[in-house]
């Protein structure tokens, strides 16, 4: 990054703007390029393994489970028949081997829908074949929503087929609702565990699968009588003792992601409802029954997020995370993918489940949340006592938000945004994430649930251009927790070459803020495009004087011209003994294309000075027209666009016996003139170039042309080549052609194999630095060109070089700054290294393809945890995915909503530059996360449909 207040002439300057840039680390993968498709496809980001790789936790640290007490534990979400990702046949065993470790009895495993992925008779053979092999306490089970997709919610069959499964493949013995069970066949069930013979001495769990109907199976409200049957027996047995109530879907906006849509269930009388308008029931059941605790499941977020037990409304609710299969993020910023609805990388390895305590004495309840990836509890246990009634409610989200603290940012916290990763138009983050922790002292569970990061003009640092939250990685399992936090800026859309402020903000749960750090980043410029083809193209490195251009024009030689190969470039260049000169036949159409727009480009050396007054190098001109003069020691490049003398002329200084590159170009107003790169003078002269006054109208090398067509001013001394092209090279172009032309006094080598490495397809591929030596001693970097496996050209990206690549002024910015392209096919890339005039080494690299992970199929954030129920319309759910709705809320996104507004406090570790403790940063809302999460969802869009996941309807599948 560039440094405040470095000057560097104009040469450096060109060469301390970059275009594009990608880290080639682990995982800044295509970083910031605008939004999350590229030209070539989908964005890849190989470090993300769709594979199942389930971490089995190496050292468990269960929690001990003492004295005699009701256990059981409740599992949702196992997607037994998905794809092998979700690794189910792991999980399960592992998480039946953990729990027996923790004790060897148990009075249930409850089991509360989409066990099956899509309620296939194979997977219910699947299923079965797993709970009878580990399972040694009596299961319950009950239907989700993806148990009616095979049948495609027909209620009959789909329940049937359930029923089969309970009465001929479930042999778990002491199971409820196999044949013989207290609940024989049933759907809808009232388990009790842990009594005795004599009425009420046991514990109740009221569980009921879902109907077809509501937002994707998900209608209860047919069993309201049922319900309020159950449990008001229940309560009337004992009003001391809890009530468990378990249902597949969460009552809306209650815990966390309960928003609306298909994203909770439909409880009100109408089967049709899919507003969520009917929350009625839940109000009633609250009103009356504190002793109620609701284990739902459906929505796959991870049980570490504190949001995942809410008691604002009388009673108690919790969600029970996948027990196999992948977490769905939505609703806390953007994943890995910048998708706001969707997949996180490592979701497939998730396998949570709770298990409950109940003290048969105080009738107290508490429940451990098992991850069994980690081998431990998530938190503490959550305790909930149903004799002190709503008094003794620990749990509610507004108790919690109101007691949660900003995140604690320890010394050492730094943010930065990595050189290689910024581009045009945007750029990647990476922040200490191992320094940065929920404060505990406020919620015990708090997370850092994301990380949101402002990107505002340095010159207007308080007002953003970007806002956008992006998902934590607390999610993960602990060892795949990276110490930095690294993502790109999806979708930012920032100015070329415009610096910038960027903030970054830990977020906990409950939306209390804190400053991670801030840095200050420059955006690159776009590669230079190459000149249009020269109408002139003199390159005497052949021995021969003959035009190189598409449209070759006549050459007429006068005197003799000589080649000798120089020591410079171990090529021949043309000697010009100052009786010699070649002219080429130009026509009225030449001049015209060269009027108003053109650039001369010559690389040459005099060796004697003009013995009377000047003499020409490059030109065409009697009375009108232009040419290159040598006045010793300046060559001057004239111009007359009118009559007479009226010429106009930029210049520079220019040694004898020394290799020089001038550049001179006219616009039609200016006229410009580089000498070795670098812009040494310009002038304004308004016009439009006229051919010269001469019966032959020629442009010559070595001299000029008279009026009769002849040579005049020949020149002494040695020219390699020279260019004359109609169209006008900026200050970026004239660095980038004198370092392809530069005389050298080091030869360039390419690097060796093993420096060029290898690429994959759709990947940055950093090219390797080649350095040079020009005839001045100024070490120079070579400027790449590629080539793909079939010999077309690809588009290079160019980051800057921060002044502290500058050796103390004697290296210019130009020699760390990178290059970087994509590969968008495989095979062999040929890089050219163009290295002063005649130096062109090259290198090769083999590029292999990488196979891109599927993202998610979208997401609904809904509404807020306040209010109304969200509503939407769904994205469909497919075997491999939890339930999906529309697309993220920008305020729910943003914070808002479950949220509500936010707390900023910022901290200052020593040697970062942070705010100032207690400073408060004005929040806006994540305006951008729409549009990013838009990009995302749109790729998703497309591969859905690739793979056939959308069902007709548009339903929550």
């Amino acid at each position: 990054m560039k440094e405040k207040g470095t000057a560097m002439n104009d040469l450096e300057a060109a060469y301390d703007q970059g275009t594009f840039g990608v880290s080639r680390r682990t995982f800044l993968k295509l970083a910031a390029v605008t939004g999350v498709c590229a030209a070539g496809g989908l964005l890849v980001f190989p470090d993300q393994d769709a594979a199942a790789a389930f971490t089995a936790p190496s050292s468990p640290r269960w929690p001990t489970l003492s004295g005699s007490k009701v256990r059981f534990t409740v599992h949702s979400d196992t997607h037994v028949g998905a794809e092998v990702e979700n690794a189910y046949s792991e999980k399960v065993p592992a998480a039946f081997s953990a729990i027996y470790s923790m004790a060897p009895q148990f009075n249930g495993h409850f089991f509360v829908g989409d066990s099956a992925d899509r309620g296939k008779a194979g997977e219910y053979d699947e299923l079965a074949k797993l709970l009878n092999a580990h399972a040694k306490s009596p299961v319950g089970i009950v239907m989700g929503n993806h148990e009616y997709y095979e049948h495609e919610g027909d209620k009959e069959k789909a329940q049937a087929e359930f029923k089969e499964f309970l009465s001929s493949k479930l042999k778990v013995t002491g199971s409820f609702q196999i044949p013989g069970g207290a609940n024989e066949g049933q759907i809808d069930c009232d388990f009790v565990v842990g009594g005795t013979e004599a009425p009420g001495s046991g514990y109740h769990v009221i569980a009921l699968s879902p109907s077809p109907g509501g937002a994707d199976n998900s209608w209860y409200g047919d069993r309201q009588n049922w319900v309020r049957e159950r449990v008001a027996a229940a309560v009337a047995e004992d009003a001391n003792k809890p009530v468990f109530l378990m249902t597949h879907h969460p009552f809306g906006n209650t815990v966390w992601y309960s928003t609306g849509g298909s994203w909770n269930g439909q409880f009100g009388t109408d089967s049709s409802d899919g507003s969520g308008d009917d929350n009625a029931f839940y109000q009633e059941l609250a009103g009356k029954y504190h002793q109620i605790i609701h284990f739902s499941g459906h929505t796959h977020i991870p049980m570490a997020d504190p949001r995942s037990i809410y008691q604002d409304d009388g009673f108690t609710l919790i969600q029970t995370a996948t027990f196999s299969n992948n977490f769905w993020m939505s609703g806390d910023g953007l994943d890995e993918m910048g998708d706001g609805g969707g997949h996180p990388a490592a979701g497939q390895d998730a396998s949570q489940c709770e298990l409950v305590e109940i003290d048969t004495t105080t009738h107290a309840v508490t429940i451990h949340r098992l991850d069994f990836r980690n081998g431990a509890a998530l938190g503490q246990p959550w305790v909930i006592v149903p004799s002190k009634g709503r008094d003794g409610f620990q749990y509610t989200h507004a108790g919690m938000k109101q007691a949660a603290k900003p995140p604690l940012v320890k010394e050492g916290a730094s943010v930065s945004v990595p050189e290689e990763t910024i581009s045009d138009k945007g750029a990647s983050f990476a922040l200490t994430a191992d320094k940065v922790s929920a404060d505990a002292s406020g919620v015990s569970d708090d997370v850092i649930i994301s990380y949101r990061v402002t990107v505002a003009s340095a010159s207007a640092p308080d007002a953003p251009v970007f806002d956008a939250r992006f998902m934590s990685d607390y999610y993960k399992a602990d060892v795949n927790q990276p110490a930095v936090f690294e993502r790109p800026l999806f979708g930012a859309e920032l100015e070329e070459n415009t610096a910038y402020v960027l903030r970054a903000y830990a977020v906990s749960a409950f939306g209390k803020e804190s400053l991670v750090g801030e840095t200050e980043f420059t955006t690159a410029e776009k590669v230079v495009s190459a000149l249009a083809a020269p109408l002139l193209h003199l390159d005497f490195a052949t021995g021969a004087h003959d035009d190189r251009a598409a449209k070759p024009h006549a050459a007429v030689p006068f005197g003799k011209l000589t080649y000798e190969t120089d020591s410079a470039f171990g090529v021949p260049v043309a000697l010009f003994d100052g009786e010699s000169a070649v002219g080429y036949e130009f026509a009225d159409k030449d001049y015209a294309a060269i009027a108003q727009t053109e650039t001369i480009e010559v690389l040459f050396q005099f060796t004697a000075n003009p013995t009377n007054g000047y003499f020409d190098l490059f030109s065409s001109a009697s009375d009108v027209g232009q040419d290159l003069s040598y006045y010793a020691p300046k060559l001057q490049h004239y111009t007359n666009v009118g009559n007479g003398n009226n010429y106009v002329c930029t210049e520079g200084e220019v040694p004898l016996n020394t290799w020089t590159h001038v550049m001179a170009t006219y616009d039609g107003e200016t006229m410009k003139y580089y000498l070795n790169g670098q812009l040494v003078s310009q002038k304004r002269n308004v016009g439009s170039i006229p051919a010269p006054k001469a019966d032959i109208k020629r442009w010559f090398v070595g001299a000029d042309v008279n009026a009769t067509g002849a040579m005049e001013h020949p020149m002494v001394g040695k020219v390699a080549f020279a260019k004359l092209t109609p169209d006008i090279a900026n200050r970026k172009q004239a660095a980038l052609l004198y370092m392809a032309s530069a005389p050298v006094a080091q030869a360039a080598e390419a690097p060796s194999a093993e420096e060029m490495g290898t690429a994959t397809v759709g990947q940055a591929y950093l090219v390797p630095d080649v350095l040079f030596t020009d005839a001045a001693g100024t070490k120079l970097q070579a400027v790449p060109e590629v080539t793909d496996p079939n010999g077309q050209a690809v588009e290079l990206m160019r980051t800057a070089a921060g002044a502290a690549a500058i050796a103390e002024g004697a290296l210019l910015a130009s020699v760390h700054a990178s290059y970087r392209f994509v590969p968008a096919i495989e095979g062999t890339y040929v890089v050219t290294y163009l290295a002063g005039y005649a130096q062109r080494p090259t290198a090769e690299v083999v590029v292999s393809s990488a196979s891109a992970p599927e993202p998610g199929e979208g997401g609904d954030a809904g509404g807020g945890n306040t209010g109304g129920t969200g509503g939407g319309g769904s994205t469909p759910d497919t075997g491999t995915t939890p339930d999906a709705g529309t697309t993220p809320d920008t305020n729910s996104g943003s914070g808002a909503g479950a949220n509500g507004g936010k707390e900023t406090v910022t901290l200052k570790p020593a040697g970062t530059k942070l705010a100032k403790t207690g400073d408060e940063l004005p929040v806006a809302a994540s305006a951008l996360i729409g549009l990013a999460a838009t990009a995302g969802a749109a790729a998703c869009v497309v591969r859905g449909f690739l793979k056939g996941e959308f069902s007709e309807d548009g339903g929550n599948a």
